[in-house]
């Protein structure tokens, strides 16, 4: 497996990761929070990319998905909005997330 390039600011959080015929890119706020994600992608992926929003430090959204927290700041409800009126948004919200590749993530 060849080795993946990051680019990082000053404080190490990753701004820009190069690859072949693409590139993600990464942008913070100075308590070092996401506040923006970019990737080329075809189609365009809206839950993955577009603005972050916080309630204190906690992530109440990223792109289209919107996020819930219990009292001790895990995430309970993962809810994507639908890109049509007329579905229903989708919804993850048994007991709290597990982000998979993340064995210690909840």
């Amino acid at each position: 497996m060849t080795p993946r390039r990051v680019d990082m600011d000053s404080t190490g959080c990753v701004t820009a990761v190069p690859a072949r015929g693409r590139t993600e890119q990464y942008a913070y706020y100075d308590a070092g929070n996401q506040t923006e994600a970019s990737r080329p992608a075809t189609p365009p992926v809206p839950a993955v990319t577009g603005t972050r929003a916080y309630q204190g430090t906690r992530i109440a959204g990223a792109g289209t998905v919107r996020y819930e927290h219990d009292a001790l700041g895990r995430i309970t409800l993962r809810q994507k909005t639908p890109l049509s009126a007329s579905r229903t948004p989708g919804t993850t919200s048994q007991g709290l997330i597990k982000f998979p590749g993340c064995p210690g993530c909840w």
